[in-house]
Parts: C-alpha cells; sequence; structure tokens
C-alpha cells in the first residue's frame, strides 16, 4: 500500500472504506496499525467494519434493514472524530 491506511480526517474514513473494498482486510493486515493500536484492537474493528458493511450491502440490495439507525451513525462518527481530535491535541473533546 502506497497511501497510509490511517489517515482519517472527518468523514474521510468512511468514503475510504466505501471506495477501496479491500481496505478492511488491508487494514487487517497492515503492520503499522497492528504496532501502534495492537493486533486485538486492529481485529475488533476490522471485524466490525466487516461486519457493518455487509449488513449495509444485504441492506441496499433489498434484505433486512441496517440494523444502526442513523442517529446511532452520526453519533459513532462523532465519537470517532472527538478520539482522533482529542489524541492530537492530547487533550479531552466533548462529543456533540
Amino acid at each position: 500500500m502506497d497511501q497510509p491506511v490511517l489517515a482519517l480526517e472527518g468523514d474521510g474514513f468512511l468514503e475510504m472504506f466505501l471506495r477501496e473494498p479491500g481496505l478492511v482486510a488491508e487494514l487487517h493486515r497492515d503492520p503499522v496499525a497492528r504496532q501502534a493500536f495492537g493486533a486485538e484492537v486492529v481485529d475488533h474493528y476490522t471485524n466490525m467494519g466487516r461486519t457493518e458493511l455487509e449488513a449495509f450491502a444485504r441492506a441496499a440490495e433489498g434484505g433486512p434493514p441496517y440494523p444502526i439507525t442513523t442517529q446511532e451513525v452520526i453519533h459513532g462518527a462523532a465519537v470517532t472524530e472527538a478520539i482522533i481530535k482529542s489524541a492530537a491535541a492530547g487533550k479531552t473533546k466533548k462529543v456533540a
């Protein structure tokens, strides 16, 4: 991979996963992510990402409704952005 997997800003994380279907698998194998966050954390989040993308695809194809509400998705994105900003600033951030 030529570009860093963990370049996260705003909603770029979601766009990156939707644009690059193999990115979950690539992140799962990424040695930098595994060293930075630990294998257990990377495994947890890549499995969660894969599971959510598969549920979204089934819903988009007319299958069962996506199990996460729009408000839950928005809140999850806000939490993720607060974590990233908090880590970058070295301070706590409030979640909107």
